[in-house]
C-alpha cells in the first residue's frame, strides 16, 4: 500500500516498498464538518474490531487484519500512530481518506468503510479482498488450473485501465501503481475482479510537489525529473506491471542498481525486456510498448486504450508470413535456431488453439526438404525417435528472436547422427 518517499537521488534504495492490504464490502461511515473529514473518537474494541494479525508495517503505522463482530466479516484496518506523524504525513493521510470515500464508489478502486481515532492512533477501515495481489498471480492461476490465454490477461489489465481512467477523469493520479497495489476482490481466478488500492500518495492535478513520491522501478522518467505525476505517468507504472507480471520477474529498472540516481538513469535509458514477454501474447506486447514510452506525451491515456481494441502486432519477416497464430504452452526456453518453410500444426486441445500453418525456411545444407506432404506434426511427447523436434519462434525487427513453448514434430528425411537440430517456426 505504501510508497517509497524519495528525498534525494543519491541515497541507497530498495527495489520497492510492499505493503499488502486486503478488503470486502460494508456500510461506510464518513463524518464531515465544513468540508473536512473528522475522525470520530472511538476505540477499535468499542466498534467491534478484533485485530487478528499484522499484515504489514507502513510509514508511521501498521496495517492489521481484523474481524468485525457486528457482521462477522474480515476487515483491513490501517493504523496511523499519532506520535510518529509529521505535518506532511498528516496531510497525506487526510488526502487518502478523502479520496477513498470519493473514488471508492467506482468498482475498480478500493473503498473505505469508516474512520475513527483513539488516544494513540487514527484508524481507516477497509474491506478485505481475499483474492490477493498481482504478486505471484501467474503462479496462483496456474496452480488453480486456469489456462492463461491472452484474453485472460487482457481482462485483468483492462480492469486496471478502467480504474485509472476513472481516477484521471477526476484529475487524480494514483502515483504508486505496482503489483502489491492491485488486488482481486475474490479468490475466483477464472473471472478475476480487479481493484486498485492504496491512495496514500495520490496526487491531485492542482498539487505541485517538491518531493518525489512513488516506488523506485515504477516511477517514470518525467517524475524523476520534475517530481509531479501526470495521468500518463500512471500509465508507465502500469506498463512496468504488465511486463513484470508476464515475465514473472520484478525489478526491470532496478536490477543492478544501488542508488536512486542509478534507478533514474536505468528508467530513462534502459530498454524494457520486451523480448522476455510471451510471444503468444502480441496484443499485450503492444500494450506494454505503448505504456513504456520514455516520452510521457507519446503514451496513450487509459480511456483511449479502453476505447480502441488492442491490435495484434504483425510479423515483419517474409511476405509469406501473414497473421498466423502463435501457439504456446510449456515453460519459456531459449534455443539456438536454424530457419526453416511450410508446416501445418494441429489444434491444441490444452489451449483450445486452432490449427495453423507456419512458414518455415531452412538455412542448413543438410536440412530436410521443407515441404510437408504427410500428416501434420504431432505433439512432442508422442514423437517417434525418427522425427525432428521443432519449437515455434516469433519474429520481431529489433529484438532477439524469443522462443515459443509448444513443441511440434517434423517427419525426418535426413538427420546427422552427431548433432541434434532445433527448428524455428517463424510466425
Amino acid at each position: 500500500m505504501g510508497a517509497a518517499l524519495l528525498p534525494q537521488c543519491d541515497s541507497n534504495h530498495s527495489d520497492h516498498v510492499e505493503e499488502v492490504s486486503a478488503p470486502e464490502k460494508d456500510n461506510l461511515q464518513k463524518i464531515e464538518e465544513e468540508g473536512e473529514i473528522i475522525f470520530q473518537q472511538q476505540t477499535p474494541e468499542s466498534l467491534g474490531y478484533n485485530f487478528t494479525e499484522e499484515i504489514a508495517q507502513v510509514n508511521h503505522g501498521v496495517i492489521q487484519l481484523a474481524t468485525h463482530q457486528a457482521d462477522s466479516t474480515f476487515r483491513v484496518v490501517k493504523c496511523y500512530f499519532k506520535a510518529d506523524m509529521q505535518p506532511d504525513t498528516s496531510e497525506l493521510m487526510k488526502s487518502e481518506v478523502e479520496l477513498m470515500f470519493a473514488l471508492g464508489k467506482h468498482p475498480k478502486i478500493g473503498e473505505a468503510i469508516e474512520i475513527f481515532q483513539d488516544a494513540h492512533s487514527y484508524f481507516l477501515s477497509m474491506p478485505y479482498y481475499d483474492g490477493g495481489t498481482l504478486v505471484g498471480l501467474k503462479r496462483r492461476a496456474v496452480d488453480a488450473g486456469v489456462v492463461l490465454v491472452e484474453d485472460w490477461w487482457k481482462n485483468v489489465f483492462c480492469q486496471c485501465l478502467e480504474g485509472l481512467a476513472y481516477m484521471h477523469v477526476q484529475d487524480v493520479m494514483h502515483c504508486d501503481i505496482k503489483e502489491p497495489n492491485i488486488m482481486l476482490r475474490s479468490s475466483d481466478l477464472d473471472e478475476p475482479d480487479v481493484v486498485l488500492i492504496d491512495l496514500g500518495v495520490a496526487q491531485r492535478a492542482t498539487t505541485k510537489r517538491t518531493i518525489i513520491y512513488g516506488t523506485p522501478g515504477y516511477i517514470p522518467p518525467e517524475v524523476w525529473e520534475g517530481k509531479n505525476w501526470y495521468p500518463e505517468s500512471d500509465m508507465f507504472s502500469l506498463g512496468v506491471v504488465v511486463v513484470q507480471t508476464l515475465i514473472g520477474k520484478t525489478g526491470i529498472f532496478t536490477q543492478n542498481t544501488r542508488t536512486y540516481k542509478e534507478v533514474f538513469e536505468a528508467t530513462r535509458k534502459r530498454p524494457p525486456p520486451f523480448e522476455l514477454m510471451p510471444v503468444e501474447f502480441p496484443a499485450l506486447q503492444g500494450l506494454a510498448q505503448k505504456l513504456l514510452e520514455k516520452d510521457f506525451q507519446a503514451r496513450p491515456s487509459a480511456s483511449s486504450m479502453l476505447e480502441h481494441p488492442w491490435k495484434t502486432q504483425e510479423s515483419t519477416r517474409g511476405e509469406d508470413i501473414d497473421d498466423r497464430k502463435r501457439l504456446s504452452l510449456k515453460p519459456f526456453r531459449r534455443h539456438n535456431t536454424c530457419h526453416a518453410t511450410l508446416v501445418s500444426l494441429p489444434p491444441d486441445d490444452s489451449t483450445m488453439e486452432e490449427g495453423t500453418s507456419v512458414a518455415i525456411c531452412w538455412d542448413a545444407p543438410d536440412a530436410p526438404d521443407a515441404k510437408m506432404l504427410g500428416s501434420p506434426p504431432t505433439i512432442a511427447q508422442d514423437a517417434p525417435h525418427d522425427c525432428f523436434r521443432a519449437t515455434h519462434v516469433a519474429v520481431q525487427d529489433d529484438l532477439p528472436t524469443p522462443v515459443l513453448r509448444t513443441t511440434a514434430v517434423l517427419p525426418k528425411k535426413r538427420r546427422p547422427k552427431t548433432s541434434r537440430r532445433q527448428l524455428s517456426f517463424a510466425v
